[in-house]
């Protein structure tokens, strides 16, 4: 492995992943992730109940507590905090709660210019298989602000699930246009083209998936016997102390910053 990356991220939680990937979609572009704690090869962190086995769980949860609090009777509550390759997102319940339709009703009462009330209001329609109003309202989002991926995104899955497979790749088309990192937009065309009997096309899509993401990403998992797993980080952030487990340090430069 390198010693000198274009770019170092410290951290591969939810979102030092996030930024790895953006980052290395650009082939030429290299990029080194480290992880204090270790690989997401423990099998309860990919089962949706395993959170069950994870938190609280030394192994996979740092185990951190809040401090004694006088409004909860002086209480300490546990505050898990993953410690794996995706962080807290990978020992989580996988949970999530979309708002009311009744919210983004009003919200589009209130300002009919707010786009992000029609995309969530078409996403609701979508889930209640109302797909045709679905549509409707993703496009009155899309006339909004022709700029914002999502909403064109999304009606490219509806068109998809409708049927509507030459519909629905032309909008992926678009996204991945106007935006080259947004690889779903990228990949959801590979799966229109398929559905489409393009296989040939669909088999470039994916490689060309593939190709963004191969080789310069590396990642370290540096584990130590504590918590303080990174041993100095300096505040220009071009160089970087890591502290391994036999107290061997190991000096990696950024080129980029």
């Amino acid at each position: 492995m390198s010693d000198s990356f274009d770019y170092i991220i410290v951290g591969a939680g939810s979102a030092g992943c996030v930024l790895a990937n953006r980052l290395s979609a650009n082939p030429k572009i290299s990029v080194l992730l480290i992880e204090a704690g270790g690989k997401d090869t423990y099998p309860w962190i990919h089962i949706p109940v395993g959170y069950y086995k994870t938190m609280h769980n030394p192994k996979t949860d740092w185990c951190f507590k809040t401090e004694p609090d006088e409004s909860i009777n002086g209480r300490s509550i546990n505050y898990p905090r993953g410690k794996t390759l995706g962080g807290s997102s990978s020992i989580n319940g996988l949970l999530y709660i979309r708002g009311q339709s009744r919210d983004y009703e009003k919200a589009i009462k209130a300002d009919s210019s707010y786009a992000p009330a029609y995309y969530n209001k078409g996403v609701l329609l979508d889930k209640k298989l109302e797909h045709d109003e679905a549509l409707k309202v993703l496009d009155e989002a899309i006339k909004i602000d022709p700029k914002k991926p999502n909403p064109r995104f999304y009606k490219g899955i509806v068109l998809g699930k409708t049927g509507k497979h030459e519909l629905a790749l032309n909008c992926f088309e678009n996204v991945h246009r106007a935006n080259p990192q947004h690889l779903d937009s990228l990949f959801h065309k590979g799966i229109e083209l398929a559905e489409l009997e393009r296989h040939e096309k669909a088999i470039e899509v994916f490689d060309n998936i593939l190709d963004k993401h191969k080789g310069n990403v590396n990642v370290v998992y540096a584990k130590a016997r504590s918590k303080a797993a990174l041993n100095e980080v300096n505040e220009a952030f071009d160089l970087l102390n890591v502290a391994i487990k036999q107290s061997k340090t190991i000096k990696l430069w950024a080129r980029l910053q």
